[in-house]
């Protein structure tokens, strides 16, 4: 009987998963697959889009774009957030689909339930309640 050898997945595995509406991620070398977002989630990602795009793009701050794009963590690690903002206004890290070989970090500070903001970015506050209207 022999041995199974589980190979980890990476990058160049993505290619080869079919376009059908799901959203295929590898974490850690294993697939992780999951339905297209509901009405509610994109309507909520929407609005939050909208939110960033108003305050960084008036000052020059960086770039929001929404799924599907592929962040490249590791040749092991790729995700695919429902919103990412490239900070870099010489588009280093921006290649065609997908972000490879940035430095990435995500921290929010939420205030309660009601509302979300970022202590490098003042006036940026996020109502919470308005998002899910």
């Amino acid at each position: 009987m022999g041995i199974g050898i589980k190979q980890k997945l990476d990058y160049s595995d993505l290619a080869h998963t079919p376009d059908d509406g799901l959203r295929y991620e590898i974490i850690e070398g294993e697939l992780h697959v999951t339905p297209a977002p509901s009405p509610i989630h994109q309507r909520v990602s929407r609005r939050l889009q909208r939110t960033f795009e108003d305050y960084f793009h008036p000052r020059g701050l960086g770039e929001v774009f929404n799924a599907p794009v592929d962040v490249v963590l590791t040749w092991h690690d790729v995700v695919e957030p429902d919103l990412i903002l490239v900070a870099d206004p010489d588009d280093r890290t921006l290649e065609c689909h997908r972000l490879e070989g940035g430095a990435f970090r995500l921290v929010v500070h939420g205030q309660g339930d009601v509302s979300v903001t970022h202590p490098d970015w003042s006036g940026l506050t996020i109502d919470l309640t308005e998002l899910w209207r």
